[in-house]
C-alpha cells in the first residue's frame, strides 16, 4: 500500500488509503474505498468502461489428440478403492473409543462418590439440597 500512496503522492492525488480500516473487513469501508477507486479509474482513464480483456486476440486453440485405451490404462475404480489404506483411522477412532471410555469411567465413579456422600449421614438425608442432588442424579429423562 506504501507503494500505491507513493504513486498517488506522483499523480498528486491526495485521497490517503486507509489501510488500518480496510485491514478489518468491515463491508461498508471497503466499499466506500472501492468506489471511490472506480469514480478515480472512470475519470482518469478514457475508455476504462471497455473490456480490454474481451477485445485481445484469441490465441489458436490447441488440437488435442485422442489417448488410446489399452487394458493398462483401464484401471477398476473399485481395485483402486479397495487397495487404498487409509491412513491410521482405525488407530485414531480406538484411540478416541478408549479416552472416551475412560471418561465415561471416571465421571460415573464420580457419581457414585457423590452419591455415597449424600446418603452417608442420616441427618441430612431429608435436607432439600441432598433431595434435590439425588433428584438430579436419578433422574431417568436426562439420558
Amino acid at each position: 500500500w506504501k507503494l500505491v500512496q507513493i504513486a498517488f503522492a506522483e499523480l498528486k492525488i491526495e485521497k490517503e488509503i486507509p489501510v488500518e480500516r480496510l485491514s478489518k473487513s468491515k463491508f461498508h469501508d471497503n466499499l466506500e474505498f472501492l468506489q471511490w477507486f472506480k469514480k478515480l479509474v472512470e475519470a482518469n482513464i478514457p475508455e476504462a468502461g471497455v473490456d480490454l480483456i474481451l477485445d485481445a486476440p484469441k490465441p489458436a486453440p490447441i488440437p488435442l489428440l485422442p489417448i488410446p485405451q489399452t487394458k493398462e490404462s483401464q484401471v477398476d475404480v473399485h481395485t483402486i478403492i479397495q487397495q487404498a489404506p487409509i491412513p491410521n483411522t482405525m488407530g485414531m477412532l480406538e484411540d478416541n473409543l478408549k479416552i472416551a471410555c475412560k471418561e465415561r469411567d471416571d465421571y460415573f465413579k464420580k457419581l457414585q462418590e457423590i452419591e455415597e456422600l449424600l446418603l452417608k449421614d442420616e441427618s441430612q438425608k431429608d435436607s432439600p439440597l441432598v433431595l434435590s442432588l439425588l433428584k438430579v442424579l436419578y433422574d431417568q429423562e436426562r439420558v
